[in-house]
């Protein structure tokens, strides 16, 4: 058969769990049956170049701020050139301009991801969504809680909706570093426990929440770095949280980073202290490298983390339980151990990128031919 022209649209290929869902798609998808092209309505991103290294098209179109209608046209003649068979859009901006050029394109099929809990939405975006999924022939949701949202708030048909897990690509992740020398990189006694959070450094991350539990961890445990892996609107915000509290030795702001899978190798545990998620990522990745989590009730992450298996679920906005969580799991070597390797199992078996990439074909598949 034809391979079948598949376009990914997405703001750009930054920091984030959704640009990491389309780049590990991409590379994953079967080569055989598809020929993936991705469209950054932006610039290309800092990890464009995941793609360009195996051959894979990115392609910016650099749109304006705000309204530019202009990006229509733009998507337009690119489906077009492409002979785009299907378009599967990310995210709210490429969600909406992709979805009207795509349908203007005559496109066979369109599909559309939902990443997160978007409590952000006004009115119009919700009325939006509702009127757009009419010319929509999938919405994925990257959890049960991410489709719960969106059918109650949208008011979309619950047939409208599959939902399909995040994985993540566990050779990045099999690899062999010196763990002192990469502690010694960033001035880590070899007897120092180590905590990574990883995220934007944004108000729903809730860096202060995560601060303000280490606040009462010290307390009990001296020897720990905290790596604070990202970046974002509220660094220096965080940075002069962190001198407040007094943990300018025991907190470390590494900006953003490329080397995620030699960080985690140092992590004796992954925080998420988060007030809202998706189905996140960087859970996933710290738990495929054995890592204990303690994480906050919101969004997917209890369909992810099991609470008492792989890791401690504890209440949002609250820096008590999630020190308490923390100091658990840093003190107690065997239940730690225990949540090391039920963690690396349930990735294994239930959320690789082969398996994501696996099921999105079969959805293209089903659907492209409900169409032909």
């Amino acid at each position: 058969m034809n391979k079948l022209n598949i376009l990914y649209i997405i703001w750009s290929l930054g920091l984030g769990g959704a640009e990491k869902v389309v780049i590990d798609l991409c590379k994953n998808i079967d080569k055989d049956k598809f020929h993936p092209t991705v469209c950054c309505l932006n610039d290309k991103g800092t990890f464009a170049d995941e793609l360009e290294d195996v051959g894979i098209e990115v392609i910016p179109l650099y749109k304006k701020p705000k309204f530019d209608p202009y990006i229509v046209y733009k998507i337009y003649k690119l489906i077009k050139k492409k002979q785009i068979d299907l378009v599967h859009t990310h995210l709210w901006t490429a969600n909406f301009w992709g979805r009207i050029a795509a349908k203007l394109a005559r496109v066979k099929v369109i599909v559309i991801t939902e990443h997160n809990v978007d409590v952000w939405k006004k009115r119009a975006h919700w009325g939006t969504d509702r009127l757009l999924s009419s010319i929509t022939n999938k919405i994925i949701a990257v959890s049960n809680k991410v489709k719960e949202f969106y059918i109650k708030m949208a008011k979309i048909n619950p047939d409208k909706f599959i939902t399909i897990y995040n994985g993540v690509d566990l050779t990045k992740f099999n690899i062999q570093i010196n763990v002192l020398n990469k502690k010694k990189e960033f001035g880590i006694e070899p007897s120092d426990k180590v905590i990574v959070i990883i995220g934007r450094l944004e108000p729903a991350k809730a860096h202060h929440i995560f601060l303000k539990a280490l606040k009462e961890v010290i307390n009990s445990i001296q020897n720990f770095k905290a790596l604070i892996i990202g970046d974002g609107s509220l660094k220096q915000e965080i940075i002069f949280l962190t001198k407040e509290l007094n943990l300018q030795h025991n907190v470390i702001l590494t900006g953003l980073r490329k080397d995620i899978p030699e960080l985690l190798s140092m992590a004796d545990l992954f925080v998420l202290s988060s007030t809202r998620e998706g189905f996140p990522i960087t859970l996933l990745e710290a738990m495929s490298c054995g890592i204990p989590s303690v994480v906050t009730n919101v969004g997917g992450n209890s369909e992810l983390c099991i609470d008492g298996t792989t890791g401690i679920i504890v209440a949002p906005n609250n820096p008590k339980a999630l020190a308490e969580a923390i100091i658990t799991l840093l003190t107690d070597q065997n239940l730690s151990s225990n949540f090391s390797e039920a963690s690396k199992v349930r990735i294994q078996t239930l959320f690789t990128a082969e398996i994501m990439a696996k099921k999105h074909e079969a959805l293209y598949l089903n659907l492209l031919d409900k169409t032909i």
